[in-house]
């Protein structure tokens, strides 16, 4: 209906054919909602990953269709790449993907069309990164120890220490987790029966605590932080120390346990028998006395039996009102055997008379034995001093760690150095009242870490009541030693095309600062400030320094690498941390992974012109290649159609030399086919696709001419791999043409030098005939005249 036919009123029907040609008036787009293309790549994709994405349309027919495409990725790891055969769009990654580093990336696709004026469409490309499990857990110090002391009446419960983890990746694969590490050990399964170790990390009491009865007064284990990977088989750890020591508190009362001889030990004893007239001190009992807090510090005096309370008890064994007691303990230094086993927490008496008993004045003597403690250490006493520190007074009094439970001048304490120990007094001083000791000399923990120093406490009573400690004295860490690592350079090694994530080595760092503070724990992270890629190519675990590769490598790509690994220290401060440096290079061993390829070169021809026919001659040489190294590279060549061109040739198996194998005198002009192959000399062996060349029996006529010699023609025998028969008349026919126009050329020349020549000589005679006067010559009869 867009046409309409003029006829006049004699006409006749016609067919019309109508062409309507095309303008450049559309743009190119793309058939997709909200403009938009996303693209999906996993974490840690390594260069040369490719995902194909939709092509531009533009309606337009010719060159007004074609399009061409620009990528604008703002510095994104990305480029665009366009196949051949059908045009096809794809975005390859130029590096590898880190999600922790960016996790989307948003770029513009620009197609542009060849009309005139061009047209051009846009899109946006937005790529998201997949996350993988490819980061563990990072616990934020390897040694963990309470903030606070941690004493045995700690309510059940109540948390000791809250462990902290990081992990880099999202969602489940970054969710932390936390538990006993599944080691085996004693120190393990105690941990387990009296601790918890929560799934948000925090350590809590599940069982009261009893200082005196545990056989380990600490607590030694491994914690893990665990990412919440749904498949348990990928699921990544983290593993760290836990230590934590459990202090006394003094909350148990003596017992007694008396032995009258000869009746026996028992701790409610009934009325024994003495005899009377007994001499003064004379030994009727025995007295165990045991407390698991303080041991054989307790005080034990024999009182009157009138339920008297304790406060009543005089020394000396007179009651306050001066009332003689009956009995009285002496400490005792005989081991009594196995009735009465010593031990720490044990002290023993002897039960003597303190008069001479007359039965006909008094048939029963009442008394009572009272046990008390007296000036004990209520814990290990315990004080820190800081590495490299003034000499200024410790951290902790020694008074702090002692008890007296008299009053008054009774429970004045002072303090002094045992004075046998000269080398403690070289280096401590410890003030007389308040028991704090004072350093003399500054210390360095790296040359020792703790010393021992003998503390004497003597009460102010009348009788003087002395107490000797063991007071260890810690130096505390300062982070002043970097991590050196072990050796200068770590040469590693690894075999190509292994899958990501194969371990290549170790490099290991220490560091003479103390682990427990995080000073001496280090960590391990590839030094990404080089400007050199090679460390993009390998990770290295943080807490191990176990170094694997982050994607499969190709010796024939990159054959050797070298980075850095930086060992830093923990300080539990989170600032001030030391930096050491391994260097690691990684060589790429080689594995048989090619195949050799034929060349074909100047000097490596794929027509051989066979212009001598005697056998034992040389008609060429292949060659092969393969990029592979060792063994893996060395080729043998083997012709395989030996017996289809009748034996006539043969190839030398190492040179690649193409022998006349017999003599060629009755062969006429001809071409033969030639197969070979080539295969390296690798376990197992690799082979090359056939190659087909040609040998061209010369005519003998046409060798005289020429002279012998050979074709070339370019391209590869093999085509890259495919086999295909190459022609040697096209070889053949370009030299000829050759020869025939130089041919043509040449007497074209000489033609138009011999033409311009004689043109030239014509011309010197005219001039010089015409410049001389005219003769006239008369000859006799029958003689004509002529002029010169």
């Amino acid at each position: 209906n867009e046409f309409s036919i003029y006829q006049d009123s004699l006409s006749q029907k016609v067919d019309v054919l109508v062409l309507i040609n095309d303008i450049n008036d559309e743009q190119p787009s793309w058939p997709v909602a909200g403009n938009v293309i996303r693209v999906e790549f996993l974490d840690g994709d390594g260069p040369g990953k490719n995902k194909f994405i939709l092509n531009a349309v533009d309606k337009d027919l010719g060159k007004n269709g074609r399009v061409r495409y620009k990528l604008n990725n703002l510095g994104a790891p990305f480029s665009l790449k366009q196949t051949a055969e059908d045009n096809r769009l794809s975005l390859e990654t130029s590096r590898i993907i880190d999600r922790e580093e960016k996790d989307s990336y948003n770029m513009s696709l620009v197609a542009i069309d060849e009309g005139n004026p061009p047209l051009t469409g846009s899109i946006m490309l937005q790529v998201i990164i997949i996350d993988v499990n490819d980061h563990a857990p990072e616990f934020d110090r390897a040694f963990y120890t309470p903030p606070k002391p941690i004493y045995e009446n700690e309510v059940v419960n109540s948390e000791v220490l809250q462990l902290q983890a990081t992990d880099r990746d999202s969602g489940d694969y970054g969710t932390v987790v936390y538990d006993f590490a599944a080691t085996a050990g004693e120190d393990q399964q105690v941990a387990r029966q009296y601790l918890a170790v929560l799934a948000n990390g925090r350590i809590i009491i599940r069982k009261p605590l009893d200082y005196d009865r545990m056989t380990k007064k600490y607590f030694l284990f491994e914690v893990i932080a665990r990412d919440n990977a749904r498949d348990k088989e990928y699921r990544k750890t983290a593993t760290a120390t836990v230590s934590i020591s459990v202090l006394d508190r003094v909350d148990e009362a003596p017992t007694i346990e008396t032995c009258f001889l000869p009746s026996g030990c028992t701790a409610s004893p009934s009325a024994p028998s003495i005899p009377e007239n007994l001499a003064l001190r004379s030994k009727i009992a025995e007295v165990i006395v045991r407390d698991l807090d303080t041991g054989d510090h307790v005080q034990c005096e024999t009182v009157l039996s009138d339920n008297q309370p304790p406060s009543h008890l005089q020394v000396g064994g007179l009651s306050e009102h001066g009332q003689e007691v009956p009995f009285i303990l002496l400490s005792s230094s005989v081991n009594y055997g196995s009735s009465a086993p010593t031990d720490s927490t044990m002290k023993l008496f002897d039960l003597v008379t303190n008069r001479v008993f007359d039965r006909e004045v008094s048939s029963r003597a009442c008394f009572g034995i009272v046990c008390r403690t007296r000036s004990v250490w209520k814990a290990a006493p315990a004080t820190a001093l800081e590495e490299d520190a003034e000499r200024r007074p410790l951290q902790g009094r020694v008074r702090n760690h002692v008890h007296d439970a008299d009053i008054g001048n009774n429970s004045r304490l002072q303090f002094a150095l045992d004075p046998t120990d000269l080398e403690a007094a070289r280096l401590f001083e410890v003030n007389a009242d308040t028991g704090q000791l004072r350093p003399l000399v500054v210390f360095d923990r790296e040359r020792q870490a703790s010393y021992t120093l003998r503390v004497l406490v003597t009460d102010g009573g009348k009788s003087p009541l002395t107490a000797t400690a063991t007071v260890t004295v810690r130096v505390v860490d300062a982070n002043d030693r970097q991590p050196m690592c072990r050796q200068a350079e770590y040469r590693l090694r690894v075999r190509e095309n292994r899958p990501a994530d194969s371990t290549v080595g170790f490099v290991e760092a220490e560091d003479e600062d103390e682990k427990e503070l995080g000073n001496g724990a280090v960590a391990y992270r590839l030094d990404d400030r080089d400007g050199d890629a090679d460390w993009r190519a390998f990770s290295v675990d943080r807490r191990t320094g176990e170094i694997k590769t982050s994607m499969p490598l190709d010796r024939e790509r990159q054959a050797h690498y070298s980075f850095r690994v930086l060992a830093e220290d923990q300080p539990r401060s989170g600032h001030g941390a030391l930096t050491g440096t391994c260097l690691v290079s990684v060589t790429v061993e080689d594995e048989n992974d090619n195949r050799p390829v034929f060349r074909v070169t100047p000097n490596h021809p794929e027509v051989f012109q066979v212009t001598k026919r005697e056998p034992g001659i040389s008609i060429g040489q292949v060659l092969a290649e393969d990029p592979d190294e060792g063994d893996n590279r060395l080729v043998d060549y083997e012709l395989l159609n030996r017996a289809e061109v009748h034996d006539l040739f043969s190839v030398d198996r190492r040179s690649g030399l193409v022998l006349i194998n017999k003599a060629l005198h009755s062969q006429p002009a001809r071409d033969f086919i030639l197969v070979l192959r080539a295969c390296d000399r690798g376990r197992p062996r690799n082979c090359s696709a056939e190659a087909r060349y040609r040998a061209h029996i010369v005519d003998r006529r046409d060798a005289a001419y020429r002279g012998g010699g050979s074709g070339t023609e370019s391209g590869s025998p093999g085509g890259g791999g495919d086999s295909g028969e190459h022609s040697g008349g096209k070889g053949l026919g370009n030299e000829i043409v050759i020869v025939c126009l130089a041919v043509m050329f040449l007497v074209l020349g000489i033609a138009t030098v011999t033409v311009v020549c004689l043109i030239v000589r014509k011309r010197s005679v005219y001039v010089k005939k015409s410049r001389q006067p005219a003769v006239a010559m008369t000859t006799g009869p029958g003689v004509q005249s002529r002029e010169a």
